[in-house]
């Protein structure tokens, strides 16, 4: 999925601090397939769902950062680039989180079975602790798993089959000991901490969280917390009700996330585009002119930017009429409001995009099961390449109508739907009126039209 420009906006947090140093983060990286590490690591820092870099050193395969002893304790980052390339000749990264807790660290790094699975051993302390409870995590995982693929193999009523069963009994009880004790390795510990945010997963819950503590502020937590909270309880299918829902989830989330400043407005601006993202324009709008207008509105240049984008998103609210595009039918170039039909569907996609692609061949389907009902299709592609673009629609046998300016995202009509990922899809009635924006073939067909 290729994604537009979001709105940022008061973004400017400082994580370094003085000269003095208190402790090392010492890293030795091996491999048995002669990968180089190149010229440069670097070491971010933390801060709600933010990185932001702290130190670059010269690399290779063994190196040392310098950690400040003014920096926070939490996770922290450390990326570097090998010599390999991937599919599209990009140089791949090898990355991986560290805890900082104010004493030496010393990690070995393997980058076997591939630079970016990484293995991390460290000898001693909090990342010790951290990196051994996943090395014995999966070792349990597999064993388990090994062992339930032997017993639906071996035949049942045998001896063996019975051992295999008990022993399949034993190793899950041991791995629920293990979990229980290992979620507190010894007191106040920031591995045990995190281990125990990772164990309980959505049982842990924003609003019984500290969301001032630093401890929890400088790490990648907060917003796995946020997402969590805002998805509970949602399970709704019918794309028009999903809207009324979420705000109501917000209004009782935005007091939680107010408790601290850093973490209001991150997250506010990681809400902001994740639903301007996902096409719901209603979301954006409301989080605009209540939260974002409404505090940081003195700010003139945020303020204009959010009331020029506000315009555009509620003309294309759901009930608003939509606005005009220019397509071609039959080779002939006509607008929006020229052609009729009960109902027609906007698509924005491109042909070289892994979910337009798995959309449009269930679209397709849907289509032909509903042309007779006067269901019509417009399909507006954001290509760039004629090529590309017209082999796979004919490849792929798409007869309803296709269109394509070449403009790719500087298209005019990218601009008047406020186009941000893709795919996007609009349907409108006889009228051209916005009537709903579905996200998947499951959603519009739950409209029963």
């Amino acid at each position: 999925m290729k994604k537009g420009l979001f709105l940022t906006f008061l973004v400017s947090i400082v994580l370094a601090g003085s000269a003095q140093q208190s402790h090392s983060l010492h890293v030795t990286v091996s491999s048995t397939q002669n990968v180089a590490i190149q010229t440069k690591a670097y070491l971010f820092g933390y801060l709600v769902n933010r990185k932001k870099i702290i130190d670059t050193i010269a690399a290779g395969s063994e190196f040392a950062f310098k950690i400040n002893d003014t920096l926070p304790k939490g996770f922290y980052n450390v990326m570097l680039y090998t010599d390999l390339k991937d599919t599209n000749g990009k140089y791949q990264r090898l990355s991986f989180d560290v805890i900082n807790a104010g004493e030496d660290i010393d990690l070995k790094v393997s980058m076997n079975p591939g630079p970016n699975q990484p293995r991390i051993v460290a000898k001693t302390g909090e990342n010790f602790i951290y990196n051994d409870y996943f090395r014995q995590k999966q070792l349990f995982e597999s064993k388990i798993s090994a062992i339930e693929t032997a017993v639906q193999q071996y035949p049942v009523g045998d001896n063996f089959h019975e051992q295999l069963i008990k022993q399949q009994q034993q190793l899950k009880k041991q791995q629920q000991q293990f979990l229980t004790a290992y979620a507190q390795p010894k007191p106040n510990s920031l591995a045990g901490k995190y281990i125990q945010l990772l164990q309980q997963g959505t049982k842990v819950r924003i609003e019984n969280e500290d969301i001032t503590d630093p401890l929890l502020k400088h790490t990648p937590f907060i917003p796995s917390l946020v997402w969590e909270y805002m998805s509970r309880g949602l399970d709704v299918v019918n794309a028009n009700e999903k809207p009324k829902g979420i705000i109501k989830r917000l209004e009782a989330l935005m007091p939680l996330l107010k408790k601290d400043q850093q973490v209001y407005l991150f997250m506010l601006d990681e809400l902001v585009k994740s639903y301007e993202k996902t096409g719901m324009n209603e979301i954006v709008v409301y989080l605009n002119e209540k939260y974002v207008l409404s505090d940081f509105g003195k700010n003139m240049a945020v303020a204009n930017t959010v009331k020029e984008k506000n315009e555009v998103l509620k003309s294309i609210l759901i009930g608003q009429q939509a606005p005009d595009v220019m397509v071609s039918n039959e080779g002939a170039l006509q607008r929006l409001y020229d052609i009729k039909a009960k109902y027609t569907m906007l698509l924005f996609w491109e042909s070289d995009c892994d979910h337009c692609q798995k959309l449009t061949d269930e679209l397709i389907e849907y289509y032909h099961q509903n042309k007779s009902k006067d269901f019509e299709v417009i399909a507006l592609a954001l290509d760039t390449s004629q090529k590309g673009w017209l082999s796979y629609i004919v490849t792929h046998n798409f007869d309803w109508i296709n269109y394509c300016d070449l403009e790719g995202w500087k298209s005019k009509a990218v601009k008047d739907y406020n186009i941000v990922a893709t795919p996007s899809m609009f349907l409108l009635d006889s009228n051209k009126r916005i009537i709903a924006k579905p996200t998947s073939i499951n959603e519009l067909k739950a409209l029963n039209l």
